[in-house]
């Protein structure tokens, strides 16, 4: 046994000071309060478009307050809200991408496709006269038949 060293209790860790436990409280707000932020941004841009994203200066005035409501809360609350964070994230995430993929799916489907048929050759200017064809063939343009196919 040392003489003149104090016991530390190691379950319960070194002791945080009001001090110290706040600002803890307040940079987990922080990041809850960004996290929400994030997630409305997202939605509010599938629904309305890359306009609708936050300006900072709306961001700051939204984020800011947020986060000192939630440094206010009930512990309980926080670990609540941490707790089901990720799985709503995930789930906010993967509805998002399924949403533009099916807008991209419909888009593409509602874009007319291009036939396959071969194109057909402009009709060659005529005034009534025959007129040469392609290896020597000729073909009357006033009625458009070959004179010299078999018969």
């Amino acid at each position: 046994m040392v003489i003149g060293v104090p016991k530390r209790n190691n379950r319960s860790g070194p002791h945080k000071t009001a001090k110290q436990k706040k600002a803890e409280a307040q940079a987990e707000a922080q990041g809850v309060a960004a996290l929400l932020l994030m997630m409305l941004q997202a939605i509010a841009i599938q629904v309305a478009g890359p306009e609708a994203a936050l300006l900072p200066q709306e961001r700051q005035m939204i984020n800011d307050p947020l986060a000192r409501i939630l440094a206010r809360a009930d512990k309980g609350v926080m670990e609540r809200v941490q707790t089901y964070a990720d799985p709503l994230m995930l789930g906010m995430g993967l509805l998002l991408w399924g949403s533009r993929l099916a807008a991209i799916v419909a888009a593409k489907r509602a874009t007319p496709k291009p036939t396959m048929r071969a194109a057909t050759p402009p009709a060659p200017a005529t005034n009534g006269h025959a007129t040469p064809a392609a290896e020597g063939e000729l073909i009357s343009a006033s009625v458009g038949v070959d004179l010299t196919g078999d018969i």
